[in-house]
């Protein structure tokens, strides 16, 4: 167990369609606020990854993630 306050890395892995569903259900004012950072920055660094594959996931004035698209 890891005291509080010492990072820890974490890796992993996932498909386009997967990380969509992640950062639609997960970054949004009713999750939890840690979770919606987490998907806020995997949404930011996927827009410079593959940038045609999340055009439509627009980041609000609030920080959280719109898409045009619900289920794909």
């Amino acid at each position: 167990m890891l005291p509080i306050g010492i990072e820890s890395k974490l890796v992993f892995t996932a498909n386009i369609r997967a990380l969509r569903h992640f950062i639609e259900y997960r970054c949004n004012k009713d999750n939890v606020q840690e979770i919606a950072q987490v998907a806020l920055q995997i949404l930011k660094i996927m827009k410079i990854e593959a940038p045609n594959c999340f055009y439509d996931i627009h980041i609000t004035e609030e920080g959280y993630a719109r898409s045009e698209h619900k289920k794909i």
